[in-house]
């Protein structure tokens, strides 16, 4: 029997990645430029004693980014298509003693109920890595699972002078334009100081915020 190839719209293939340790695209720790916002009070929305934001991160893998919010007082949804990093986060998160909801989904068939849920999205791994074909669909799941008001973080990369990937380059006016057809303003959008050496003058930051 033939042996079956797998694309990036299956979970097979991102699995594949993570048995082999295969994932270059992980960082080893929190995405610098999202925790440098969070720790210059710079981020949309600040966690109080009152209250939790609720925060979803699409395409978590391994989880780094929702163990730290999860510490910093943010009531994390971390989702991914691939079911090892998630074994492998909640195990984690077990172990230092945080909550965090990961769950193992597609974010094209994402649960009415996160639907108007979320005060906070990050996002800087799933558009890349989608068949570009579906990026407007992925941009409208992530609306409708805001809140009104609530922002999303899109980390643009790489950034279209990249041509290699991972796997998909992207033009950040793609975003905006996408993002606007679903009820998404900017409402800042440059480069960050804060990039991963790796990363530095291929990635752009945008905030969305959903009307």
């Amino acid at each position: 029997m033939e042996k079956k190839t797998y694309t990036v719209n299956d979970p097979e293939f991102w699995s594949s990645h993570y048995q082999d340790e295969n994932h270059p695209w992980d960082l080893g720790g929190s995405n610098p430029v999202f925790s440098g916002l969070l720790a210059k009070e710079q981020f949309p929305i600040m966690p109080s004693e009152s209250y939790a934001p609720s925060l979803m991160i699409p395409g978590c893998g391994l989880g780094h980014d929702a163990i730290h919010f999860a510490k910093e007082g943010f009531a994390v949804t971390a989702i991914d298509f691939a079911k090892e990093p998630i074994e492998q986060l909640k195990t984690r998160a077990e172990e230092e003693g945080v909550s965090v909801d990961a769950r193992v989904l597609d974010v094209f068939s994402l649960p009415e109920t996160l639907k108007d849920t979320q005060d906070i999205i990050l996002e800087y791994t799933c558009f890349c890595a989608i068949d570009p074909s579906r990026r407007d669909e992925y941009v409208g799941v992530l609306s409708s699972t805001l809140r009104k008001g609530g922002h999303l973080l899109a980390l643009v990369f790489p950034i279209w002078d990249r041509k290699e990937g991972p796997p998909y380059a992207v033009c950040p006016d793609q975003w905006e334009e996408a993002a606007k057809r679903h009820g998404l303003q900017v409402k800042q959008r440059g480069p960050s100081e804060d990039s991963h050496p790796a990363r530095a003058a291929h990635e752009t930051l945008i905030i969305f915020q959903k009307e």
